[in-house]
């Protein structure tokens, strides 16, 4: 069995994965020199500023890095996977495996099944999101009533545009990573997509209004999704029966009354376990069985 660690088990995603692994750790402080000898595979829930140094010190002592941030995400030398997508690209001969952002995660796992029959032409989205994706501080923000950085005005009992830092072309950070990572899982660099994100008073699963056309028409849109493992078909999706659950809540499937070959659908999936560690965990998996099946 391949040996593992993590570093940030201090974090939501770091507790999260820890619930998945709970006897093959071996933690971490990332302030303490870091001797990795004795371990295969790192995981690092950590900030993406924080990652790249500890990522390069486990990978020079022969350490499979699954990375949870955005560090290595736009790395042309690093695969970005989602386990529901696209497994397949997974060996025992890779250096670093880069996992996604948690909307795209949840985005895509819920519209793979539909991209086998018909390539994607456009994608519209807005995004509802829970506090936990800002971490610790996001959830301590639901209890109190005054501003906690990173956010722009309190976040109980209210609801703001994402706090990611805004760029010259008028995207938050957040909505530019929806953007780039949705367009590399697909292996579509030029697909036209539109972001807006917004941060909700809610504990943990993520909400997602998305419009996609695509170049054909799709029948039986609710059959194909029912029929994948990863996706749960609900009349009427909401975080509550999304928490803790590593399924992708799909509802109210709509035909675009306007545009050829659009639907609109809405999506709910737990941002902690399927936007993150689950996808960590499910990588592992893979890999351990790639390590089994060359003995």
């Amino acid at each position: 069995m391949l040996k593992t660690g993590l570093i940030g088990h201090k974090g939501v995603c770091g507790k999260e994965l820890l619930k998945l692994l709970p006897t093959l750790p071996k933690l971490y402080n990332r302030n303490d020199p870091l001797d990795f000898s004795k371990i295969d595979i790192l995981f690092m829930a950590i900030s993406e500023t924080q990652t790249p140094d500890i990522a390069e010190k486990a990978m020079n002592q022969g350490v499979i890095v699954i990375d949870l941030s955005s560090a290595f995400r736009r790395h042309s030398s690093y695969p970005l996977i989602l386990p529901p997508v696209n497994l397949n690209l997974i060996n025992n001969s890779l250096k670093l495996i880069s996992l996604p952002n948690c909307v795209v995660s949840i985005l895509l796992t819920a519209l793979n099944p539909l991209t086998k029959i018909s390539k994607i032409k456009k994608i519209i989205i807005s995004t509802y999101q829970a506090a936990s994706g800002a971490g610790k501080v996001g959830l301590e923000a639901l209890k109190v009533e005054e501003t906690i950085t990173p956010f722009p005005c309190p976040l109980k009992d209210n609801i703001f545009l994402h706090e990611s830092k805004k760029n010259s072309n008028g995207l938050c950070g957040e909505e530019e990573k929806i953007i780039f990572e949705t367009r590399k899982l697909l292996n579509q660099p030029k697909l036209p997509i539109s972001v807006r994100c917004v941060r909700l008073p809610i504990k943990r699963a993520h909400s997602i209004h998305a419009i996609v056309t695509f170049e054909q028409k799709i029948h039986n849109i609710s059959e194909l999704l029912r029929n994948n493992k990863h996706i749960k078909i609900h009349p009427s999706p909401h975080p509550l029966i999304a928490e803790g659950k590593e399924d992708v809540f799909v509802g109210d499937i709509r035909e675009d009354l306007n545009e050829k070959n659009t639907y609109d659908f809405w999506i709910v999936g737990d941002q902690l376990l399927r936007g993150a560690a689950l996808n960590a965990f499910e990588v592992y998996n893979e890999l351990q069985n790639a390590t089994l099946s060359t003995l």
